[in-house]
């Protein structure tokens, strides 16, 4: 996995990629992601009203964006209860599971997380990329994963 950090925002960077957006269990949409669910017609906050999708620790969900923002997809990642993340690894395992399973090779993500919680959440996502990557070594290369940390990082 090739990680960049750039500043800037995550809606913009992730043209022809995908936007992650980390959620935290009983949270509303802010920030950038409002903007984003805004353009989706309120998917975002459909999905939490319906009990789709509530930021619950180890939950994710992948959105397209049907071309009404520069990025393809849209990937929600989980971070359970902000008082108690002890998470973070878990949901950077969520996120390379999801970018597998939905075929995402590029995405950019605003990390809103301490150091020490944000560089979890990145060693999750690297080892289940790794753990992928052995996993499949033989039936075929794996594709490889660009993760580009936007935002207020």
């Amino acid at each position: 996995m090739k990680i960049s950090i750039k500043p800037g925002s995550i809606l913009k960077s992730s043209k022809g990629a995908a936007a992650v957006f980390l959620v935290w269990e009983g949270s509303k949409p802010s920030g950038e992601l409002k903007e984003a669910d805004g353009k989706l017609g309120g998917i975002v906050a459909k999905l939490e009203k319906a009990g789709e999708f509530k930021g619950a620790g180890g939950s994710s969900k992948v959105l397209p964006t049907f071309g009404r923002l520069p990025c393809d997809k849209i990937i929600l990642i989980g971070m359970g209860k902000k008082e108690t993340l002890e998470s973070a690894y878990i949901a950077g395992c969520d996120l390379a599971r999801a970018m597998k399973h939905s075929k995402v090779s590029r995405v950019s993500i605003g990390l809103d997380l301490d150091g020490a919680k944000a560089r979890e959440f990145l060693l999750g996502a690297l080892n289940a990329d790794h753990e992928y990557s052995l996993k499949v070594k033989y039936a075929k290369p794996a594709p490889k994963l660009e993760l580009t940390l936007g935002g207020s990082v």
